[in-house]
């Protein structure tokens, strides 16, 4: 379709891949100068799944977001510290 791009998304949860979703398609351009937009902790507008029990706003439960990052620079996740961790294993 035209303005859409189309990648795949991949979910890190404490530098851990957790999930990925080929073939994920989005629009080009810039929304939410009013309305839903980015939400962390809650979702406020159109349920992501039918799932979510009661109404709107949905908080998220269950543990405590620390950070949340999100990198669309199109580069490959790298855990350096992890690499770093490695190394000084290694002696």
């Amino acid at each position: 379709m035209p303005n859409q791009c189309v990648g795949t998304a991949k979910l890190y949860i404490n530098d851990k891949q957790v999930g990925t979703f080929k073939d994920m398609c989005t629009q080009l351009g810039k929304f939410a100068l009013c309305g839903e937009g980015l939400n962390i902790g809650h979702d406020g507008g159109s349920p992501v799944t039918n799932d979510y029990p009661g109404s709107s706003p949905w908080a998220f439960s269950g543990g405590t977001i620390k950070r949340v990052v999100f990198d669309v620079s199109g580069e490959e996740y790298h855990d350096f510290e992890a690499e770093v961790r490695a190394m000084m294993s290694r002696d």
